[in-house]
């Protein structure tokens, strides 16, 4: 047993037999914290479970040591070849033509201890401890043409390690990452260098869900993410409720609504809309009951602007027309209507909330009038 400092940090040193352990931290007095009286670590992210601490000393690597990092100095939280938190997982996610560093620490003091990285059995990497600290590193291309090797079954990536002439095996399967894009919505080209931030719900739906940026250490890779050249970025995330924040010169900020993520995919083919730069001519605000106006007549080239009045989140959603994301309260969002015709939207976060624009040569001009008293002698 062990008290921790002022700082809440404590250390103890023990021996363990092989097994799964846990560790329980309790309150010196009850009464402080009745509620939380014992503490169990480490626990599942995803469940929230007790999981344990795994003892083997037959293992010739540390399983929590394992580290892939991108060309982008991007640490990517790979399942560990059948270990990890004490969540099952099988599969890892590694982008084709992408460059990676590969780091293990070995176990044991055995400086003879051979490592090497497998990709469906082609060494596409030996891993080496230059400087005899007991961490191995090497490097590898995951590329297309040893990925599409005509493999029916998934890929699977291995860890081989020798130790005493006796080899020891460790595999994953390796899928490609989800992919997502960002498109300009008026002509469907791809929009280059857009920061694309994962927002993860902090708190449950019924108590009013707050969402914030994932800490690059949560999510394992940088956030925001930028876009490429195609417009494709993406995430690999834990479970959870997420919305996707984005941002680009020359372009509307666009909120996504809540994506479900169970299986560590995070992507969403999203649209932004371009920077209007003239005024608005006409106002739509939107409030606790609705669009108002509900429907709107204007001339053709009119700029139309929505205003989130209200103190809950609204959105402007037309399919293949536009899109305005979700808009907290006080944030606006415009569209140049050209062409004549009959225009009808809804409130993404509230279908039966619905409104119209209609863009006729025959509406009434805008513009202020002034009335003059009629003068008569």
């Amino acid at each position: 047993m062990t008290t921790s400092d002022a700082n809440g940090d404590f250390s103890y040193t023990a021996t363990l037999p092989n097994g799964v352990h846990q560790i329980s931290a309790r309150y010196a007095q009850v009464s402080v914290n009745a509620a939380q009286a014992t503490i169990t670590s480490p626990r599942d992210v995803a469940s929230g479970q007790a999981t344990g601490i795994l003892v083997n000393d037959a293992l010739p690597f540390d399983p929590m040591s394992v580290t892939f990092t991108d060309s982008q100095g991007r640490t990517i939280a790979v399942p560990t070849f059948g270990f990890s938190w004490g969540v099952s997982q099988t599969s890892a996610f590694l982008r084709s033509g992408e460059s990676y560093q590969i780091g293990v620490d070995r176990c044991g003091s055995d400086p003879n201890t051979q490592m090497r990285v497998v990709f469906n059995d082609l060494v596409i990497s030996s891993l080496m401890d230059a400087d005899g600290d007991g961490r191995y590193t090497g490097s590898f291309i995951y590329g297309p043409a040893v990925s599409s090797a005509g493999i029916a079954a998934a890929p699977v990536l291995q860890l081989v390690a020798t130790r005493n002439g006796a080899q020891q095996v460790y595999a994953a399967s390796v899928q490609a990452p989800p992919v997502g894009s960002v498109r300009n919505l008026l002509n469907g080209q791809p929009v280059a260098n857009a920061s694309v931030a994962a927002l993860l719900a902090r708190a449950s739906a019924a108590a009013g869900a707050v969402f914030d940026l994932l800490t690059a250490s949560e999510l394992g890779q940088t956030n925001p993410a930028v876009t490429g050249g195609d417009g494709s970025y993406s995430f690999t995330a834990p479970a959870g409720t997420y919305r996707l924040d984005v941002t680009q010169n020359g372009y509307q900020p666009y909120r996504s609504g809540d994506i479900d993520v169970a299986d560590d995919g995070l992507a969403a083919d999203l649209a932004l809309t371009p920077v209007v730069a003239e005024a608005a001519t006409h106002t739509i605000y939107m409030t606790a009951n609705g669009f108002d106006p509900a429907v709107l007549t204007v001339r053709p080239d009119s700029v139309v602007e929505w205003v989130n009045l209200d103190l809950a989140e609204h959105s402007t959603l037309r399919g293949g027309g536009w899109d305005s994301g979700l808009l907290a309260a006080g944030e606006r969002y415009k569209i140049k209507l050209a062409s004549e015709g009959s225009f009808l939207y809804a409130d993404g976060q509230n279908p039966f909330n619905r409104g119209a624009v209609v863009v006729s040569l025959n509406a009434a001009p805008t513009g202020n009038q002034l009335f003059l008293p009629v003068v008569t002698r």
